[in-house]
């Protein structure tokens, strides 16, 4: 079983976070659930960066030989699978993080986790 510790803990990521970008953020689902204690079977983690979304999601599939699929060019969205994690990479949608997460449907779902400096980010 996968609790809100592990979605948050990179070191329990199938590849190694100091490969992503340092402006790379947790954000959607496995923020959400580490908010409410939720757990789940499988590792699903989506990253919002404000460049290079698809080369940085690239790079990462293979380097672990993962599945790698564009899911949309224009929006600069990718996933990489692993065997037991999906790893979505989407570039942010506004100027900034903040821009980004206020577009987002829920308030629950507009917090960020940033795994380089261990900081939760939300909107205002």
């Amino acid at each position: 079983m996968t609790n809100y510790q592990t979605a948050l803990s990179p070191q329990n990521w199938p590849f190694n976070w100091e490969l992503l970008p340092s402006d790379a953020c947790l954000v959607g689902g496995a923020v959400r659930d580490a908010v409410i204690n939720r757990q789940s079977d499988y590792l699903d983690l989506d990253f919002v960066l404000p460049t290079k979304a698809v080369r940085s999601a690239s790079k990462l599939a293979r380097r672990y030989k993962a599945g790698f699929v564009v899911l949309d060019a224009q929006r600069q969205i990718a996933r990489v699978v692993f065997g037991n994690a999906t790893v979505d990479f989407a570039q942010q949608d506004g100027d900034s993080l903040e821009a980004d997460l206020h577009r987002r449907d829920y308030t629950i779902n507009a917090i960020a986790f940033n795994p380089h400096t261990k900081e939760f980010i939300h909107r205002k």
